[in-house]
């Protein structure tokens, strides 16, 4: 007797009681449009002579599946009883969602009492070699690496790649509902999210955005200690002030400036109430133009935007300027009280020496 499998692509393999051609086909491999999810059973399709004539049926068959080709593990058996056939059938197998895990198997045999050998593994057709290590779920849940996909796509022990002269990935969230990335606690790194990018020339990674578990944003830092924090030590504050990074140690080329000089340039800046263009006209604003600014002091790194620390410098600069001029004037104010207080004394002794020359003599007149 001869049980003949036929499918594209597959390798007869002859043994003495019987030849068998077998092939796996999964369902789905020539996916169409449907309305519920794909189980994980397959199809089996095979011929059965004996002596090069078909077997009639009625036969059972029962299909046993093996991770090896002899002895193994048992990973599932599956009996169709009374299988009516001219030679030729058809069957549906299925061992479950977790029996192909990418692993290789082998199915064994039986026609009525007869145990078919050797053991037939089952093979992919040539397209299928391309989806080794992809494994799906009966929830649709596509697992790369890994058996036990928890989401939609899982990927295990890898990185994602994205390609081309414009790559991207979108989020588009239905029912008016929010797109989100979040990353997960995996029990290791903790709940975090990172950017990163690859050094030029290099395809080296380096991190340049964290999120933490507690909601920190970090910016070429990966320890970010407040809600923003940047690599150069900026930072806005739990209670949303911005605080420059300001240490000695990260300055250089030190020169003093003019106080009263600022103060002068100050004086002569343009402020004006304005407005931005991106915001509604009723928002106002005070303060001078980038390009006044830069044309007054020569700060920062272009005539196009106003440094904090720049702006806040100028103030310090012009207070302690106006300080010096307030500190002369106090000075003049304090000689010419001086002054005041020398002539209203010189007064008071012409006045007297006036009184004492036009007052009567001490005998009186006659």
């Amino acid at each position: 007797m001869k049980l003949l499998g036929h499918s594209s692509g597959v390798v007869g393999v002859a043994c003495a009681s019987a030849t068998v051609f077998a092939v796996a086909l999964l369902a789905g491999a020539e996916r169409a449009v449907a309305q519920t999810p794909l189980g994980s059973a397959f199809t089996y399709q095979g011929e059965l002579t004996d002596g090069g004539i078909p077997v009639p049926g009625p036969v059972d068959l029962t299909f046993r599946l093996y991770d090896a080709a002899t002895l193994g593990n048992l990973i599932g058996t599956d009996t169709v009883l009374g299988l009516p056939t001219d030679g030729r059938f058809t069957v549906t197998l299925d061992y479950g969602v977790g029996a192909f895990n990418g692993d290789r198997r082998w199915l064994e045999i039986d026609v009525g009492l007869t145990t078919l050998s050797p053991r037939q593994e089952i093979t992919v057709a040539p397209y299928a070699l391309q989806t080794r290590g992809l494994f799906v779920n009966n929830l649709l849940n596509v697992g790369i690496g890994t058996t036990s996909p928890a989401q939609k796509l899982h990927v295990a022990d890898g990185n994602i790649l994205v390609t081309g002269s414009s790559p991207r990935i979108g989020l588009a969230a239905s029912n008016n509902s929010s797109a989100t990335i979040v990353g997960l606690n995996d029990g290791s790194f903790g709940s975090q999210f990172s950017l990163f990018t690859n050094t030029p020339g290099t395809g080296v990674g380096i991190e340049r955005i964290r999120v933490t578990g507690s909601g920190n944003v970090g910016i070429g830092t990966p320890s970010p200690g407040f809600p923003l924090q940047m690599g150069s030590g900026a930072h806005v504050t739990v209670g949303g002030v911005w605080t420059n990074a300001s240490s000695v140690a990260l300055k250089e080329n030190f020169a003093p400036v003019e106080p009263r000089e600022i103060l002068a340039r100050v004086a002569d800046l343009p402020i004006r109430r304005w407005n931005y263009k991106a915001e509604d006209d009723g928002i106002k604003h005070i303060g001078p133009t980038a390009e006044d600014f830069h044309a007054a002091f020569a700060v920062g790194q272009d005539d196009a935007h106003i440094g904090t620390v720049d702006a806040d410098g100028v103030a310090l600069a012009a207070i302690q300027g106006l300080n010096q001029l307030i500190r002369e004037k106090d000075s003049e104010i304090q000689e010419l009280r001086g002054q005041v207080r020398f002539m209203a004394d010189r007064l008071a002794a012409l006045e007297a020496l006036v009184d004492q020359l036009v007052s009567p003599s001490d005998g009186g007149a006659e």
